[in-house]
């Protein structure tokens, strides 16, 4: 059996790359003034699941070696009819324990109603709540590195959050004590008073922006402002680490093109009928230059990164462990698609595609088999697949879509074709990869 694959390469991954080197150099000169350092960084993870499921579990104990640490989300306070509501989730100690890694307590906070200055009794609740977390996971034998307050802020209400931060701060005196930021603040006075109570902050990089259905090009990470947001950073004195995405999800829109919301892994919501849906994921080529270009330069007061988040059997939308190897070691990830023919010189030829590399593949794919002195006595294209010609001596499937997905390490059937005797095949792989 012979097989000849054609791969498509589009352009703009590679000018994608070569502009992110050349934005690096930029921004590299300009920030001279800004003290250096280069090498291998610390990297994070966030395990950000609410419920603690055995693939959860297994995940962690199976990849936890690979991080200098684990970021756990232990609660969430949420806002309803102006009073917090509390979900604390149910972490696995003992698999934390066995993980053998700092732990980071992270607390997510979303938007509250008032100041919290002015909330006296549901600051004491979130105080209350921060010592409690403290007090659980050193309980159950975790190394505690740090609290993380990750708190859904308005740029005008930092001074505001500051006095939030401050009790907290005094509530757990020895506890280390980090915030998330976003690249807006980063220019506030009131940001600059705020991290002043905090011994590092994290700043994410990624979703800046609201999903429009007419920007198809729509970047979770955008190198450039990435690359703009760390310089800046790093000119504030302050240690700092950065969150980059290893996510996706899909985003709604209605039928005149008003985003109705956005749904991540598991099931969407129940969105109204006829709407637009539009995939959006986080671009492992454009992230892994960063990774590249921030281990051999970067500010010293940069600290390492945080992936957001660890990927977990049955996720649809994050990336692979393939994929994150790839780009924590500074690789630029890409696909490898072959085929086979799973019964070589037998009745029955069964069309398989694979993918051993260590990027998604996404994109249109065609297979055309052919051979000789043999008669077809049937055949058929699989899921995702159609049958698009059925001459003398040949048979070609395509892909429904051009946006066909096989994630590092899968098979996917394309279809099959029976003969009336034992027949070699030649196959003929045509694709076109992101």
């Amino acid at each position: 059996m012979k097989i000849r694959q054609k791969n498509i390469f589009y352009l703009f991954s590679a000018v994608s790359v070569l502009a992110i080197s050349f934005i690096g150099t930029i921004y590299y000169c300009k920030t001279a003034d800004c003290s250096r350092a280069s090498g291998q960084m610390n990297q994070e993870v966030y395990l950000w699941q609410r419920d603690w499921t055995p693939s959860v579990t297994s995940t962690l104990l199976q990849h936890s070696e690979n991080f200098s640490g684990i970021a756990v989300l232990a609660a969430e306070i949420s806002w309803k009819k102006n009073s917090p509501v509390i979900f604390r989730t149910n972490p696995d100690y003992h698999a934390m324990r066995c993980a053998g890694k700092p732990v980071v307590i992270t607390l997510r906070i979303g938007k509250a109603p008032n100041l919290f200055s002015e909330m006296h009794d549901d600051t004491k609740k979130i105080i209350s709540l921060s010592q409690s977390l403290i007090s659980d996971f050193n309980h159950n034998g975790i190394r505690i590195s740090e609290i993380q307050i990750d708190y859904d802020c308005a740029e005008s209400k930092l001074g505001d959050y500051r006095f939030l931060v401050k009790k907290i701060r005094d509530a757990n005196p020895d506890v280390p004590l980090a915030i998330t930021a976003l690249p807006c603040w980063l220019d506030n006075n009131s940001f600059k008073h705020l991290i002043d109570l905090c011994d590092i902050y994290v700043l994410q990089v990624h979703s800046l922006e609201r999903p429009a259905i007419d920007n198809p090009a729509f970047m979770l990470c955008d190198p450039e402002k990435a690359i703009r947001a760390v310089e800046k950073a790093g000119r504030l004195g302050r240690r700092f680490r950065i969150a980059l995405p290893t996510y996706g999800y899909l985003t709604f829109f209605d039928k005149n093109g008003k985003f109705l919301g956005l749904s991540a892994e598991g099931s969407p919501l129940n969105w109204p009928e006829r709407i637009t849906t539009c995939e959006v994921r986080s671009d492992p080529e454009a992230i892994s230059e960063l990774v590249i270009k921030w281990t051999e330069c970067r500010p010293s007061m940069m600290n390492g990164i945080v992936w957001f988040r660890m990927p977990v059997d049955g996720d649809r939308l994050n990336w692979s462990w393939k994929t994150l190897s790839a780009v924590m070691a500074g690789r630029n990830p890409s696909p490898h698609l072959s085929v086979v023919n799973r019964n070589p010189g037998c009745e029955l030829a069964e069309i398989e595609l694979s993918n051993n590399g260590d990027n998604d593949f996404c994109g249109p794919v065609s297979v055309g088999i052919r051979w000789d002195k043999s008669r077809v006595i049937s055949s058929d294209a699989l899921r995702d697949f159609e049958m698009k010609s059925s001459e003398s001596g040949s048979i070609s499937f395509k892909s429904l879509s051009n946006e066909l997905r096989i994630v590092p390490g899968a098979k996917k059937s394309v279809g099959w074709a029976r003969f009336d005797k034992k027949t070699e095949v030649e196959l003929d792989l045509s694709s076109g990869a992101n």
